[in-house]
């Protein structure tokens, strides 16, 4: 998903990308004296904030900081609502002290249902026992596992 994040004080706005919102809200105020707030965020396969990058790269101050001029503002008030906007980190220490920190989970809750789907693949994956064909002296030539491949190498040496 694509973030648009601005600085009470500074008025400066941050374009970028992230899987968790409320983690990433919670670093970037970690190393910022000023106040951020969510003002929209763009979810879905196509969301790339570089593209954003460079549409508004007039206003462009530093990497992902803008400046907020009027067309970056209107651009952004044109965006659909999210669940996310208008979120600062106070508000969100607020919804995890009042026991609804599932509720806001929930507020992602396809995007954050496809990355556990992908950390599943992933976990499966890596625990798989592959089969691979491939010529161990001491097997010979054939589909064998890569727990076989494994032990016939360890075993050889």
């Amino acid at each position: 998903m694509v973030y648009f994040i601005q600085g009470e004080l500074t008025k400066r706005i941050k374009i970028g990308k992230t899987g968790n919102m409320d983690q990433r809200l919670e670093t970037l105020q970690c190393g910022s004296p000023d106040v951020l707030r969510v003002l929209k965020v763009v979810s879905g396969p196509d969301a790339n904030d570089r593209v954003y990058h460079a549409r508004f790269a007039v206003e462009q101050i530093y990497r992902e900081w803008f400046e907020p001029s009027d067309r970056l503002l209107a651009f952004i008030a044109s965006l659909p609502v999210s669940t996310f906007d208008g979120l600062t980190y106070a508000s969100l220490g607020v919804l995890r002290r009042d026991g609804t920190q599932k509720a806001l989970a929930t507020r992602a809750a396809k995007h954050q249902k496809t990355i556990r789907q992908e950390r599943r693949r992933q976990s499966l994956i890596k625990r798989r026992d592959w089969q691979v064909t491939v010529s161990v002296p001491s097997i010979g030539d054939g589909l064998i596992t890569m727990g076989d491949y494994i032990r016939a190498k360890t075993a050889s040496r």
